[in-house]
């Protein structure tokens, strides 16, 4: 017979309380006001900017991504498990509660429009057809703008990384950066790649695209992550260690995507539709 009272189930007691996490701080309302409407308008001006292109300009791929961050969203409190990364206790309307703490609406609006945007702008650079040289600067430019919208969140208190996180920049894992920067660049040229075949209801299948690109990238990139914050009495420097590791399965992961796609690689893939637009 089965006792759910050892495997509680949605909505009984204990469900949604697995991790040993401690949400116990409390971030100032101002502040989670301030970067919620910060990101409310952020949101608001892309599913504006999508209407935009879809009417005038006959553009579907940012109104037909625009789901991508929600989707994100929902994963992302596993993903805070992981890296001991806490939601202050009272944040702003939690829409449900993960691994023992609250995910709320600002968290949501942020997350459906920050991932939404980036994913986009590596899909408008990488649809043009870029070189090997500016493949890699786009995924420095997608790094450093992940870096400028992280800090104030953190700084704030929004939100906050627990235990030792090996380096840090204003108190955001620098890991973050080299996984977010693949992840983004990787979903928007599975963007590029699947967009043009991709039509009719099958359109909304470019909020999923992303998805699979970051679940390839954390898939890779992120399991020394995981590792060095989570495996019990690692010392300090076999943590650095397996970051390492993390930046390296990054750039190799980095190094094949722009052998195969560069338009100047001469092991540059052939795809059998047009996927640059001109």
């Amino acid at each position: 017979m089965f006792d759910s009272s050892k495997f509680p189930l949605a909505g009984e007691s204990g469900y949604g309380n697995l991790s040993p996490l401690q949400v116990d701080h409390i971030v100032d309302e101002s502040a989670a006001w301030g970067q919620f409407w910060i990101m409310a308008i952020i949101f608001v001006l892309f599913l504006v900017f999508a209407v935009y292109r879809y009417v005038v300009k006959k553009d579907s791929v940012p109104f037909f991504m625009s789901a991508t961050g929600i989707i994100a969203f929902f994963n992302e409190g596993n993903y805070d498990i992981l890296v001991h990364l806490t939601q202050p206790a009272n944040s702003i309307k939690p829409l449900f509660w993960t691994g023992g703490q609250p995910m709320g609406l600002g968290f949501m609006v942020g997350y459906w429009g920050v991932f939404t945007l980036m994913t986009y702008l590596a899909y408008r650079f990488l649809s043009k057809g870029l070189t090997k040289k500016k493949f890699w600067k786009l995924w420095g430019f997608i790094a450093l703008a992940c870096l400028i919208i992280e800090i104030p969140g953190v700084q704030m208190g929004v939100y906050i990384y627990q235990g030792e996180q090996t380096l840090r920049i204003f108190g955001y894992p620098a890991y973050n950066l080299w996984i977010n920067a693949t992840g983004w660049l990787l979903s928007g040229l599975l963007i590029v790649i699947m967009e043009p075949i991709l039509k009719g209801w099958k359109r909304w299948l470019l909020s999923v695209l992303p998805c699979c690109g970051f679940a390839i990238c954390w898939g890779i990139s992120d399991i020394p992550v995981v590792c060095a914050l989570n495996i019990a009495n690692l010392p300090v420097w076999s943590m650095y260690l397996l970051m390492l590791v993390s930046l390296a399965l990054a750039l190799m992961l980095m190094k094949m995507i722009v052998s195969m796609f560069a338009v100047d690689s001469p092991r540059r893939w052939t795809i059998p539709w047009e996927i640059y637009k001109q």
